[in-house]
């Protein structure tokens, strides 16, 4: 990657990335320093360097285990830049404050915020008592990863686990991946961020409360078997029409069976009336389905 550290935090979370995502190219990218002026002007190494990096290389997901630039105007930015790249996945470091205070950067809307969880002597997972407490944590990742990057042998690694959020980060950051590769394969794309958000919701196991909750957000994500996964739920892919509750399974029926078909860039237009003309083909290729003549 770039400006990839041989030892230390940066080496050892980009270890805990590729536990889960061991086959991804990862970028280290300058994101975290900046200077800011008294006239509200700032410098920001993530505008300055990473997006362009980001761009270029068409990354579709950064993980940010260490606080970046605590500042309104760059938060308001980051926002913007966020928005305007729909597909980009963006997940920090809830921190290990507590309930004292938290990862400022969790507070931009389009940003995912990780805490951490632990395994305890029962096999439970449970949330990790240092992990920062705030309505801004999305969800849960493990901590207590073992990584030793300089281990000669498998014994090198006895009593180096790292904790952190700063592990959680990256772990969750390479759930995203995996489940992009899925994607990618299946329809041609990533998943757009909100897409990806939905995906983790729909596959996460509580931790504490029922629901949401400051400390470890809506849970821990628990990634299902390919298999079993709903494509549809998750694009917005031509030919996947999208129907009222009462009509999708009659509408699903119609497109797979070359009754209905969308138009000439693979949309429909269901919230209309059809024209007398769609009808009659309609009704046709009905016909022909039924009586097998054409």
């Amino acid at each position: 990657g770039i400006g990839t550290e041989q030892k230390g935090h940066a080496a050892d979370t980009a270890a805990a990335f590729f536990q889960v995502a061991p086959k991804a190219k990862l970028y280290m990218l300058p994101v975290n320093k900046g200077v800011f002026y008294s006239d509200g002007s700032y410098t920001s190494e993530f505008f300055d360097k990473a997006a362009r990096i980001i761009e270029e290389n068409h990354i579709t997901n950064l993980f940010v285990s260490r606080s970046a630039q605590r500042h309104n105007s760059y938060f308001r930015d980051l926002s913007q830049w966020l928005k305007e790249h729909e597909d980009f996945k963006y997940f920090v470091a809830a921190g290990n404050y507590a309930g004292d205070k938290y990862n400022q950067t969790m507070e931009v809307e389009e940003v995912t915020g990780v805490a951490a969880y632990s395994i305890n002597s029962d096999g439970e997972a449970v949330s990790a008592g240092y992990s920062s407490i705030s309505e801004e944590v999305d969800f849960a990742a493990p901590s207590s990863i073992y990584v030793n990057i300089d281990a000669k042998s498998p014994a090198d690694s006895a009593g180096l686990a790292k904790k952190g959020t700063s592990f959680s980060a990256p772990w969750l950051c390479g759930m995203a991946v995996l489940v992009d590769d899925f994607f990618i394969d299946k329809t041609g794309k990533p998943l757009s961020r909100e897409a990806m958000l939905r995906f983790f919701r729909d596959h996460c196991t509580d931790l504490s409360t029922e629901g949401f909750d400051p400390k470890t957000g809506c849970g821990a994500v628990r990634l299902p078997d390919p298999a079993e996964i709903d494509i549809a739920k998750y694009t917005d892919a031509p030919n996947a029409p999208s129907a009222e509750d009462w009509a999708k399974a009659d509408v699903e029926w119609a497109v797979q069976n070359g009754i209905l078909f969308g138009d000439e860039n693979g949309n429909y237009q269901l919230d209309r009336a059809c024209t007398r003309r769609e009808m009659v083909a309609f009704l046709h290729r009905l016909h022909e389905l039924i009586t097998g003549k054409k």
